[in-house]
């Protein structure tokens, strides 16, 4: 992603810095992540929708992957046509609006993290060992009927 983002930026050290303050100040809480979404499109124009998905999922802190995950969904709806509806994809819980929004991601409809499509089995497992280790009392009723 660093590489990536350097490629953009044509290796110009004075706004990869820009880039790694502003990040700093997004994950500290001191600007918004509004602020941050539109900083980041200024800094690397077009090319931050080719790693924005990537940048959105290696994002430690759930919380901020969702503001930020709704500051993109923000821009999208005032860039798009108002007659352009998409249609919903119910069939998979894990292909919420990202896909609708051109984002190469998943969000996990159990605890909201954004994971890369790589990352989507493993992070099930997690869930599925946890509901092992404390069943609901629907699974357990199931069990004993």
């Amino acid at each position: 992603l660093i590489q990536s983002i350097k490629d953009f930026l044509q290796s110009d050290e004075a706004c990869f810095s820009k880039f790694k303050s502003h990040s700093g100040e997004f994950r500290q809480g001191m600007i918004s992540a509004a602020q941050y979404y539109k900083s980041c499109r200024d800094l690397l124009g077009e090319s931050f929708q080719k790693i924005f998905s990537e940048l959105l999922a290696l994002l430690p802190d759930t919380a901020k992957q969702q503001e930020l995950l709704s500051a993109h969904t923000d821009f999208c709806s005032r860039e798009k046509p108002p007659n352009s509806r998409s249609k919903r994809n119910k069939k998979n819980v894990w292909q919420t609006s990202t896909q609708q929004l051109g984002l190469d991601c998943c969000v996990c409809p159990t605890c909201q993290q954004v994971l890369a499509h790589g990352d989507v089995s493993s992070h099930q497992a997690l869930h599925a060992a946890r509901d092992d280790d404390f069943p609901s009392l629907q699974a357990i009723a199931r069990i004993i009927t």
